[in-house]
Order: C-alpha cells, then sequence, then structure tokens
C-alpha cells in the first residue's frame, strides 16, 4: 500500500492567520483552495474549482474530500475519498431521501470512524462511512 509523505494545505494567502481570523473572513475563505502531498518521488496536486475540506486518512492511504464547486452555492459539494496515487477510490453519494435538498459540508474523524457531515431536511447529520470499502455504517442526526 502506497502511503502519502509531505501533505500540504494550500490557502489562498498561506501567511493568514485562519485560527484567530482577524479580519473575520466567512469559513469560505478560510478553507484550502488546493493540496499537494507525495508518494516516493512523486508528487500529486489538486486544485479546487473554489474550495474544500479535506482530511488525510488516519491509515495515510488517501484523502477524504468535500469539495465546495461554487463557494456562493454550497449545494454545488460533492465528497469523495481519493487513493494516495490520485486515483479517486469512490464518490461518497447523499442517501436517496436527501437528494433534493441535501449538502455535504464537512468531513472529519470522530473517534475511529470516518465521518462526512451533510443537511438534508432541515437537519444536519453524520454519515459514518467506511473509508476502505465506501460502505455506509451508519447515519446520524447530529445536534
Amino acid at each position: 500500500m502506497q502511503l502519502i509523505n509531505n501533505f500540504m494545505e494550500v490557502f489562498k494567502d498561506q501567511n493568514y492567520d485562519r485560527i484567530n481570523n482577524p479580519n473575520k473572513l466567512p469559513i469560505k475563505d478560510l478553507l484550502p483552495t488546493g493540496i499537494y502531498w507525495s508518494i516516493g518521488n512523486t508528487t500529486h496536486t489538486i486544485v479546487f474549482e473554489s474550495c474544500a475540506v479535506v482530511r488525510l486518512l488516519s491509515d495515510m492511504s488517501g484523502i477524504a474530500i468535500v469539495e465546495i464547486e461554487n463557494e456562493t452555492l454550497v449545494k454545488q459539494a460533492h465528497a469523495y475519498i481519493i487513493n494516495a496515487d490520485g486515483t479517486k477510490r469512490f464518490e461518497i453519494q447523499l442517501p436517496a431521501w436527501a437528494t433534493e435538498d441535501g449538502r455535504f459540508n464537512d468531513v472529519y474523524y470522530i473517534g475511529n470512524d470516518l465521518c462526512f457531515f451533510f443537511f438534508a431536511n432541515h437537519e444536519d447529520y453524520r454519515m459514518i462511512v467506511d473509508a476502505g470499502n465506501g460502505n455506509i455504517k451508519d447515519i446520524l442526526i447530529s445536534r
């Protein structure tokens, strides 16, 4: 299995203090506009159309991404996982009952669970996904 090295997020302003956010920028302006990493002697790069939420998988074999294609329309966000070599492992799909108004907005780990977060039917949800095979383990209302 190939593992990711030298992972780096790229921002509009690499020197901006995103933690304290002195200029009170909106969240979309604090998200990365691209990422790069290496495996062996090969460097890979992804430049997002607008911005994305990215999470390195705990086993370093890939990257979970919620890409927001249009920064003014979060509904355009889509979620996927890529392998260390840059190929797409799988796309994460909203459940059928959430496709009309559902939209992904975040991804991170809770304990050992990789969770993709989405909004649908006036509720926030977390989808626990098996990063190895893409199976949805559970969908819970997130409060």
